[in-house]
């Protein structure tokens, strides 16, 4: 597997991703392509004596920063690790793009340039979370504050496809966060996604789950848009 990673995302970058990069070649034996600022990324490499095998980097000459506006950032930086590294991935020349840089800018360059599977209107951002029996996938955290019905259907059948391919579940269950459990609960758009989830042949569903019970563990993947996924990270930040 070939890993494309931002060298330039993060607080601490290149150093603290270099750390991560050197370490995933040590211990998974993966091939990584590292774009950013090729000299930086080398002298700080050598400063602090990480390895770069197993590491091709191709230079970047711009980065775009957290306070970017992320759309405007993706169309005029063109030549930012961002950038760079989406298209190295739409053009095969990776098995992902991995960065720690703007979230929002990662999530319009995925939309604009990557481009996303026919019936997926919007990425999700999504999140293993600890849960009291067993952990579980939360989604969306963030990148869409607002969701139409049939875009948190969609996060249902990508959450559950990411549950049984990777986290190795056995028909896993989608519930969708509400106010109650009773089909009729929540606004307008809950209710009738409530409906969509229920009548998806792809998924498990196993209805509506109040906040209260969202860290039980009792299902696999936990639905709901952006702003109350991001609510729910922020209260349950240092939960085991």
């Amino acid at each position: 597997m070939k890993i494309i990673v931002d060298m330039m995302g993060g607080d601490n970058a290149p150093l603290a991703v270099l750390e991560g990069a050197a370490q995933a070649v040590k211990e998974y034996g993966v091939q990584l392509i590292g774009v950013g600022n090729e000299a930086l990324v080398s002298k700080t490499a050598a400063e602090h004596n990480i390895p770069l095998d197993g590491i091709e980097l191709v230079n970047c000459t711009e980065t775009i920063e957290m306070c970017d506006e992320p759309a405007r950032a993706i169309r005029q930086k063109k030549d930012s690790s961002i950038v760079v590294g989406l298209n190295m991935l739409k053009e095969g020349k990776g098995d992902a793009f991995v960065s720690a840089g703007s979230t929002g800018a990662l999530h319009v360059g995925a939309s604009l340039i990557v481009r996303t599977l026919r019936g997926i209107k919007r990425p999700a951002l999504a999140t293993p979370m600890p849960g009291a029996k067993q952990n579980f996938l939360l989604l969306d955290c963030g990148a869409n504050v607002e969701c139409r019905p049939e875009m948190l259907n969609a996060f249902g059948t990508m959450g559950s496809v990411y549950a049984e391919k990777v986290m190795g579940r056995e028909t896993p269950k989608v519930a969708l966060v509400n106010n109650g459990a009773e089909d009729t609960k929540g606004t307008p758009t809950y209710r009738e996604a409530h409906k969509l989830l229920k009548a998806n042949p792809c998924i498990h569903f196993a209805g509506n789950i109040e906040p209260r019970y969202i860290m039980d563990g009792d299902v696999d993947v936990v639905v709901c848009d952006g702003f109350v996924g991001n609510v729910v990270l922020k209260l349950t930040e240092g939960v085991a």
